[in-house]
């Protein structure tokens, strides 16, 4: 028996030992190195400082150093370390399989190849040159080599990773996990079981050196197999799943769109540091996500009102039901402005346009969305609370008070909070306006006054044809008037009034074709 154990032990061992020796030597030798460089030198070059192999089909290499070129791009790759394992019996069928590929510290450097030499990109300068490659080699036409598939199963990129791609160049360390798929005859790519773990350290485009703050990703991703020449663009966003933590800043709010779609009419600009959890699939925000951005430089537009400042914008979409999400914009600092319209002919210009509305503090956008089983786009609930905020010029309310009042706001500064709340089928406005020495206009004459102005508004009932404004009153108290120009007998002098004016039931019916084509957003006329 023991015999049998020497001698079987000895089948074994002897093979594994002329493995090593065999296989460790070649990794070696130069040679070695040289042959596979002598495959196809104008496509592709490999070298390392050390390399070895523990059992057959599994190489570990250390100072990995490869570069080559396509018909339109020239590539280099580095890498403190590189391990893999090969499967044979895929290559069989033409399938390229490699199992748990291991990769630490990568440098990737990628440079386009002009398609003429009349097409260098203006900034060339800045592309990285390419070891072993010429940087003047133009652009080949694309061959077909014949179908290969690409399978690596279990990626694992970890480390201080580099890249400098066309002229952008940056830092990169983190870790990167996943099984990847390429079938090129029909261009179709995947990434399952997808892992991030990556913080953007520095970025430099061209020759700016810092364009961006630290950022960073942490958690899942995947990519459903798909056709790249199909995903270009917009579409090219619809097709990973992303389940992450992520800390990065952002120079457009902009992009909030493209992640919820319609936005009810709020558009939303400005620049600041985007922070939370996003779950997203197929185009759509899932449950749990929840992102909040600290912007400065924040600008909300709803129609012709225009608000900037500094605040908090939050997206939320409910962690139980999907179909309901809020996004909150939440002003520290504020001002408003009434964007006034423009006369035929005359020039776009914002500083000449702006009317001032108001100034201050805690100004809050709530806009909550909700989806209708079976039902393509979603019902838009805007609720806007202004808290008491300092008005610089009366004059521009004016456009609240009723036509048939012949009461003119001209001028003074006065205090405004209010809130207004639009639903699918209803808008209701509050707003209090008060003032210790507003100007004001009747027919011929102006007066000082302290003026409180509540304006009760809903706008609803059939087809949204029910204005009421019960509740609507005006008081005002101390006025001073004075003619504008002096009567006959000479009087101008001031002479003291006031007066109060309440609507307690006041129901309008507008026409069927003015409140069918109302636009909720635009300013308030006078009725």
């Amino acid at each position: 028996m023991k015999r049998l154990i020497s001698v079987l032990s000895a089948i074994l061992l002897v093979p594994a030992a002329l493995y090593l020796i065999l296989v460790n030597l070649a990794l070696g030798l130069p040679a070695t190195q040289t042959y596979l460089n002598a495959i196809q030198p104008d496509r592709f070059a490999v070298g390392w400082e050390q390399a070895w192999s523990w059992y057959p089909l599994r190489v570990e290499l250390h100072g990995v150093a490869a570069d080559g070129q396509t018909a339109t791009e020239q590539w280099q790759v580095d890498a403190a370390r590189a391990a893999a394992s090969i499967s044979l019996l895929p290559l069989l069928k033409g399938e390229i399989r490699v199992h748990d590929l291991d990769l630490v510290d990568i440098d990737l450097r990628l440079r386009p190849r002009p398609n003429s030499e009349q097409d260098q990109a203006e900034s060339s300068s800045y592309f990285p040159v390419i070891r072993n490659r010429d940087p003047a080699a133009l652009a080949e036409p694309e061959q077909d080599s014949g179908t290969v598939v690409l399978r690596i199963d279990d990626i694992h990129v970890r480390g201080r990773h580099t890249f400098w791609v066309s002229h952008l160049r940056g830092t990169l360390p983190g870790e990167v996990r996943g099984s990847f798929s390429l079938d090129t005859r029909a261009g179709r790519v995947s990434l399952a079981g997808g892992a991030l773990d990556l913080m953007l350290e520095s970025l430099q485009i061209a020759d700016v050196p810092h364009v961006t703050d630290q950022a960073s990703i942490r958690g899942r991703i995947e990519i459903p197999p798909f056709v790249i020449s199909e995903a270009t663009g917009i579409a090219a966003l619809t097709v990973p799943e992303l389940d992450a933590q992520i800390d990065l800043p952002v120079q457009d709010l902009r992009f909030l769109a493209l992640l919820t779609g319609d936005l009810g009419g709020i558009d939303l600009s400005g620049k600041g540091r985007l922070r939370g959890r996003v779950n997203y699939s197929h185009g759509q925000l899932l449950g749990g996500s929840k992102l909040t951005v600290e912007a400065h430089e924040l600008r909300m537009t709803l129609s012709r009102y225009v608000f900037t400042g500094d605040g908090i914008v939050e997206l939320l979409v409910d962690p139980k039901d999907t179909d309901q999400a809020d996004l909150l914009v939440r002003f520290d600092a504020v001002e408003a402005a009434l964007m006034a319209e423009q006369a035929s002919g005359e020039t776009d210009s914002e500083d000449t346009r702006a009317l001032p509305l108001f100034s201050g503090h805690g100004l809050e956008a709530l806009l909550h969305a909700e989806t209708r089983d079976g039902e393509h786009g979603a019902d838009l609930g805007l609720t806007l609370t202004i808290p008491a905020m300092e008005a610089p010029d009366l004059a521009v309310y004016s456009r609240l008070l009723p036509e048939k009042w012949d009461l003119r706001l001209v001028g003074g500064t006065g205090a405004v909070k209010g809130r207004m709340q639009v639903d699918p089928d209803l808008l209701t406005l509050e707003l209090d306006l008060d003032s210790d020495r507003a100007e004001v206009r009747s027919r011929n004459r102006h007066a000082t006054t302290d003026l409180r102005l509540q304006l009760r508004a809903t706008l609803g009932g059939p087809d949204g044809t029910i204005l009421d404004l019960s509740g609507t009153s005006l008081r005002i108290d101390d006025t001073e008037f004075a003619a504008v120009e002096p009567s006959e007998s000479g009087s101008g002098h001031a002479q003291p009034w006031k007066a109060e004016v309440t609507l307690n039931d006041a129901a309008l019916t507008l026409p069927m074709q003015t409140a069918r084509h109302r636009d909720w957003r635009a300013p308030l006329g006078r009725r």
